[in-house]
């Protein structure tokens, strides 16, 4: 039931209490118990369906979703996906402390989190500390809501400055997320949009680095042969699954190619290089006063965009022409023309990150220049369609 439109939405002595939850100052068990009565009562008044709101008079801009048991209070929005909005919750409960959680709240109301929960609860039963576990799910406001642990962060905003031992914490991070890769293939399903802001990082008192979990499954789906719809994020594909470097680019634009694992292990691959190393090489480049050195090095491999639109002997020539290099980045949805992405020789990708490396031999200690090129020969072996070299990395 939509009551945004009512003036009453909210007794007026509510908005204190979602003020002070949405700067994170302590609220009393009591004044909790107080305003969540009048909440529910008031929901009781109104037929009593689970609804949320906003106040319509713009005084108090925070979304409030109520249910039977509990409130929660959306107080910054923290992510957005494809679906749906992520925000940073406060849960109420009468008579217990202020929890914040995270709440996806999804944006159409022909689309529900029931399928995408079932099946995380179905295959990942006995490696829920793996992946970003839904704790409950529920409709308010005819859509679909999905409520989450709040973790710290996605891996690709971890700040490396806050700790002495930055290459160490990626590779931690990265672990995390490979056994939960691992955990969805041995159950037979492919995650099709592994990316780095799919993962998301929690730290713990009892270790010295962050742990990183897999988050957003809704494009999840089991691994099939032959030729079938694909989803996901265009820069993160694998060339080829989609077939001959002549058929390559034609596949891509309808979006069909072979479904399995293995273009799972590619993007996580891509992710490795793209979010992680550049990330972290970047950073430390502007730490060691090196900045100008990092950049110039990744301006050498750079990915080529070539702007269509695109005739079908185009693609075939472009596809020849750029064998497993080339990706079709279909932007028409958000009012572009496509364009055909080509990234640089893996060989020339390894030379450039090794040479990146090789910069801060004078700054890092060997433990930690061991686990850049550690990482940096997983990221060019997957992408490669060869077996990652067993790494053993103490994290």
């Amino acid at each position: 039931m939509n009551i945004s439109s009512t003036a009453t939405s909210f007794p007026d002595e509510i908005f204190p209490l979602f003020k002070t939850l949405a700067l994170e100052r302590s609220v009393t068990d009591k004044v909790i118990s107080a305003v969540f009565n009048r909440v529910i009562a008031l929901q009781q008044k109104l037929e009593g369906e689970t609804w949320d709101s906003i106040d319509p008079n713009g005084s108090f801009p925070y979304r409030v979703i109520v249910d039977p048991s509990s409130m929660y209070v959306c107080v910054q929005k923290i992510g957005q996906g494809g679906f749906s909005d992520v925000y940073k919750a406060a849960y109420l409960t009468p008579g217990q402390p202020i929890e914040f959680q995270a709440v996806k709240i999804c944006r159409r109301t022909d689309l529900t989190y029931s399928p995408e929960v079932k099946l995380i609860r179905r295959i990942m039963s006995e490696n829920v500390h793996l992946v970003d576990f839904p704790i409950r799910h529920f409709r308010a406001n005819g859509v679909s809501h999905s409520v989450h642990r709040l973790y710290e962060g996605s891996f690709r905003e971890y700040d490396y400055n806050a700790t002495n031992t930055p290459c160490r914490d990626l590779a931690s991070m990265l672990l995390g997320a490979a056994k939960g890769m691992y955990a969805f293939h041995q159950k037979g399903h492919v995650l099709r949009d592994l990316k780095g802001a799919n993962v998301l990082y929690m730290k713990f008192e009892d270790r010295s680095s962050p742990t990183g979990v897999l988050t957003d499954f809704g494009l999840i789906e089991k691994a099939v042969q032959g030729n079938v719809p694909l989803a996901g994020t265009a820069v993160y594909w694998d060339p080829s699954i989609f077939g001959s470097a002549e058929c390559s680019l034609i596949n891509q634009r309808q979006r069909r190619g072979t479904l399995s694992a293995r273009s799972d292990m590619y993007a996580f691959g891509r992710m490795i290089e793209k979010d992680g190393l550049i990330n972290l090489l970047l950073l430390l480049g502007r730490k060691y006063g090196k900045a100008a050195e990092v950049r110039s090095l990744f301006a050498e491999i750079r990915s080529k965009t070539i702007k269509g639109p695109f005739s079908k002997d185009l693609l075939i020539e472009l596809g020849s022409r750029h064998p497993q290099r080339a990706i079709y980045d279909d932007l028409r949805f958000i009012g572009k023309q496509p364009v055909i992405r080509v990234f640089a020789p893996l060989e020339k990708k390894r030379e450039v990150f090794a040479r990146a490396i090789e910069l801060f031999e004078g700054e890092l200690d060997v433990d930690q220049l061991v686990i850049l090129h550690q990482l940096l020969d997983v990221a060019m072996n997957l992408q490669e369609a060869r077996r990652p070299p067993s790494v053993r990395l103490v994290v």
